[in-house]
């Protein structure tokens, strides 16, 4: 049957997923420091942790707890890329219901994942994990198509190969809305910033691979087809240059 892929369902594409760029460092260690969250201490959970694509960048900023992810083929390439070392534990666990122990966070980040999940559940399990001076942060890492016209003119051809795509990368000022409204926290800040990236044509194409969105919305067929002429556009390149813009929303926890 020639249907869409199961929306959430991540099983074929992990290996592609772990090539995407990351989260923006810069971002992340200004933001960290700004939050005041304690390097070298297990405070931190990234919540979603998918293949640690985030998790390695926590890593890297001296920062360490716990990695959850529920899904055992993205677990798996994780460890396979060593992703979290000896800083973050890794836990096979649902977001909604992660096992923490209360207020044992100072910290919690969803990378590329809240769309997902079940908002209210996450968002009290948030609440309850973290500490009463805790913080939340939602973060996208989009490509950023006014900047880069050649990753514009790819996303171009993608909606124009099927009537039955809506979006392809999600709409977080929307994504956002049930934070906003939730009575478990309070908006504290918002930032971004544009980074570039050079890849190779192939790690360009596993970044389109992993585009959960468009294979969501159409079948495999026109998927194989859609990719076949996303790499004819990329022709015979050595390497791209593209732009990514990390997009964060931190929420300061509100205790009852």
């Amino acid at each position: 049957m020639d249907s869409a892929i199961k929306w959430g369902d991540f099983t074929t594409s992990a290996h592609d997923y772990s090539q995407r760029p990351p989260h923006s460092p810069e971002l992340l260690r200004t933001l960290s420091s700004g939050l005041h969250i304690e390097k070298n201490q297990r405070n931190v959970v990234d919540l979603g942790a998918g293949t640690g694509n985030l998790t390695e960048t926590l890593v890297s900023l001296g920062l360490g707890g716990w990695a959850i992810e529920p899904e055992p083929v993205m677990h798996a390439e994780a460890r396979r890329l060593g992703r979290g070392r000896d800083s973050f534990e890794w836990r096979s666990a649902l977001a909604e219901e992660t096992g923490l122990d209360d207020e044992s966070a100072s910290w919690i980040l969803i990378g590329n994942a809240f769309q997902f999940l079940d908002h209210q559940r996450t968002l009290k399990e948030c609440n309850r994990v973290l500490r009463r001076d805790g913080f939340l942060t939602v973060l996208w890492n989009p490509r950023d198509l006014v900047t880069d016209t050649f990753q514009r003119s790819i996303d171009d051809l993608v909606r124009a190969s099927s009537s039955a795509i809506f979006q392809t990368f999600t709409n977080a000022e929307k994504a956002i809305e049930p934070i906003n409204s939730s009575s478990y926290f309070d908006p504290f800040i918002y930032s971004d910033r544009l980074d570039w990236h050079e890849m190779s044509p192939e790690t360009f194409m596993a970044t389109w691979r992993s585009a959960h969105y468009v294979p969501s919305q159409i079948g495999r067929t026109a998927w194989v087809a859609l990719l076949e002429d996303i790499r004819a556009r990329v022709g015979r390149v050595q390497s791209l240059r593209t732009a990514w813009r990390t997009r964060a929303w931190t929420y300061k926890v509100s205790k009852s």
